[in-house]
């Protein structure tokens, strides 16, 4: 019987001039182009972006509802505050990007990799990752309660606060991520992590067994 894959696919994306798109209309259906510019506040309902460059696009406060992402390079973009719930994302990579506070619960990513990004205050409840990859990304204060992603990667990340009750990291490495604070330890199972994480990580454990360590009698 073969082994499951566990090498992420990154996006297929064929080099070559593509068209430049700087304004979205209410129906999205969309491949092969180069989106950039401000979106702001754009109200999309089931966009779709196939092999797909995003370069210093704003969507600060953005709805994409049931959106699919297919094989899209997203770098230098700004989705703070946006909506992406239910959606679907597969061979999509964020580099350089920021986040903070984008809603996605409930959403499937598929091959997924955020580099060198800030997705802080991130609401990813319910969700569920194949292959996921996340290297030097901000995650502070990220909710991944309930959410799968098994043999996920979140190597060299900030999870100081994040929250992980009842979600399912087995197999997975954070090796060299910030665990300070980190909430819903309990759940952890046979994940990977560096010497240097075994006290931020015990301490979590304690508290989400509320065991208090004391000097005295």
């Amino acid at each position: 019987m073969a082994r499951p894959r566990t090498e992420r696919f990154p996006p297929a994306l064929e080099d070559g001039p593509r068209a430049e798109v700087t304004r979205l209309g209410e129906e999205v259906d969309l491949s092969e182009v180069v989106l950039t510019g401000d979106f702001s506040d754009c109200e999309l309902i089931e966009p779709v972006f196939r092999q797909c460059r995003f370069e210093h696009a704003q969507f600060f406060g953005g709805t994409f509802r049931y959106a699919r992402f297919v094989d899209c390079m997203i770098a230098d973009s700004d989705f703070s505050g946006a909506v992406m719930e239910e959606c679907s994302l597969s061979r999509v990579e964020f580099r350089n990007c920021r986040a903070s506070g984008l809603q996605a619960p409930l959403g499937r990513f598929s091959d997924v990799g955020v580099f060198s990004s800030k997705f802080d205050g991130t609401n990813f409840r319910m969700s569920s990752w194949e292959r996921a990859e996340w290297a030097e990304a901000d995650l502070a204060d990220s909710d991944f309660s309930g959410s799968k992603m098994p043999a996920g990667r979140m190597l060299h990340c900030d999870l100081r606060r994040a929250e992980f009750s009842k979600a399912d990291l087995a197999g997975s490495r954070l090796s060299g991520s910030n665990l300070e604070g980190v909430r819903g330890a309990s759940t952890f199972r046979r994940i990977t992590i560096s010497s240097d994480q075994i006290v931020p990580l015990a301490l979590a454990l304690f508290a989400s067994q509320r065991i208090e360590v004391s000097e005295g009698d």
